[in-house]
């Protein structure tokens, strides 16, 4: 029963995301620049986690992993070995079912489509200072922390 409530917080979470993204969308639409005006490229990192937008950042003393909790589920037992991997390495992460989002200002038509190609992917979903990649194997993750751990 427990799996399944959980898994409905990831689900409801999600749903929101999808919801704000398509009522942000239009509005964006309407306010956004002409098209001959090009958006700034989006850096990804060397073992490619890709920025967020500014309103959703996470913590910048450890990183999350975005899985259902005991969950049974291939994505699952891949979230569970990487907070395995990372706790014997001496990483400190922490593992979420659900993920909220608040914005201090409008985010652009590029940005809320950034955070729903991460939220909308492959699980888990991995977020270290600001930014997330989806279902990273161990080396990306620990590669992205020592980078960002100035």
């Amino acid at each position: 029963m427990r799996l399944i409530k959980n898994i409905g917080i990831v689900i409801v979470a999600v749903g929101i995301f999808v919801l704000w993204g398509k009522y942000h969308q239009r509005a964006t639409r309407e306010s956004s620049p002409p098209a001959s005006v090009a958006e700034p490229a989006v850096h990804v990192s060397p073992y490619g986690f890709a920025p967020l937008p500014k309103p959703f950042v996470g913590p910048t003393d450890r990183l999350v992993i975005l899985a259902p909790p005991h969950c049974p589920s291939e994505q699952g037992r891949r979230a569970d070995e990487l907070v395995r991997q990372l706790a014997a390495d001496g990483i400190p992460c922490s593992r979420s079912g659900g993920a909220n989002v608040s914005a201090e200002r409008e985010a652009t038509k590029d940005e809320l489509d950034r955070l729903n190609r991460v939220m909308l992917g492959e699980l888990p979903i991995v977020f270290i200072n600001g930014r997330a990649k989806n279902n990273p194997d161990i080396a990306d993750v620990e590669g992205e922390y020592r980078s960002t751990a100035n």
